[in-house]
């Protein structure tokens, strides 16, 4: 079993003949023109061709960009959480693409002894939304899933990969605790530790502000919330991924004040912290082998 990471959120996880892509973001100028991804890869699309399934973990287009999924092979279905609002199936459906609802943490067979099972980060539980979101939506009319995170088990019976992406950890505990009550083991862990939002860039904050006083605290919560999810999961593996973004266009003048920890940062943070799990980066298209535990 192996994993291949290419740019922010965007990685690939295989066993033997099968593939399933994750979260497929490439190109640039998402969110209105102002997103790039970090790396400016040339990317031949010819090298999904042989991707069997497409793993969609919400509707942000950092994560479920329509400009990727265009170039890619319309053939290819793409799993996602069967939430009680459509608006991520009607998304893909209207780019014409196939889309497999999963109920939540059901498993989902890909092919060579490779499974999927996809988890509400609320854990279905609306009343956990509601505190979070305020979705408001209560167990009385219904219940559900009303949050637009979720968070995967990838596995093959031997090696498992939990892959929380964007999931809020407050949000995401008592669903972790149910993940870890059914796999009792995690090898890898793909654990997020930063965010977008518009603080404290577009802030009335002077730049000093924005760099030290408020950008630090923003730093920390990210951190800090990477921290938890290693120390809940306790993964013989992590590797911290997505959220990685540069602001161009008529926002890049925003980009030195979003203040977000860098990967060797989040990396040299954790390691400092977390001495039971072995943790790792990965260049674009470089992977780790979850068999001999090497990287290549």
């Amino acid at each position: 079993m192996k994993l291949t990471h290419l740019v922010s959120a965007t990685v690939i996880i295989e066993h033997k003949d099968t593939k399933i892509l994750c979260d497929p973001w490439l190109e640039g100028k998402e969110y209105y023109g102002s997103w790039n991804p970090s790396e400016g890869l040339e990317i031949d699309y010819d090298m999904f061709d042989d991707v069997d399934y497409i793993y969609i973990s919400h509707i942000h287009p950092d994560h479920m960009s329509k400009t990727t999924l265009d170039k890619l092979n319309k053939d290819i279905p793409i799993l996602i959480h069967s939430y009680d609002e459509k608006f991520v199936k009607m998304n893909l459906e209207r780019w014409g693409r196939k889309v497999i609802e999963l109920e939540h943490g059901n498993s989902f067979h890909c092919g060579d002894d490779l499974n999927i099972h996809i988890f509400a980060a609320d854990d279905c539980n609306p009343e956990v939304c509601f505190k979070f979101f305020g979705c408001g939506k209560s167990k009385s009319v219904g219940g559900g899933s009303t949050g637009i995170d979720t968070m995967a088990v990838i596995e093959n019976g031997e090696k498992y990969v939990l892959n929380v992406n964007d999931c809020p950890y407050e949000l995401s505990k008592l669903c972790l605790d149910k993940v870890l009550n059914q796999f009792n083991k995690i090898d890898l862990l793909l654990v997020g530790y930063a965010g977008a939002g518009s603080y404290p860039q577009c802030w009335h904050y002077s730049d000093d502000d924005k760099l030290n006083k408020y950008g630090i605290i923003k730093k920390n919560h990210f951190l800090n919330m990477g921290l938890d999810y290693i120390n809940h999961v306790k993964p013989k593996h992590y590797m911290p991924f997505a959220g990685t973004y540069i602001l161009g266009g008529k926002y890049a003048k925003l980009e030195r004040f979003k203040v977000v920890p860098t990967l060797d940062e989040a990396l040299n943070f954790y390691k400092n912290r977390c001495h039971d799990s072995f943790g790792f980066l990965l260049n674009p298209l470089s992977y780790f082998d979850l068999e001999t535990k090497k990287t290549s």
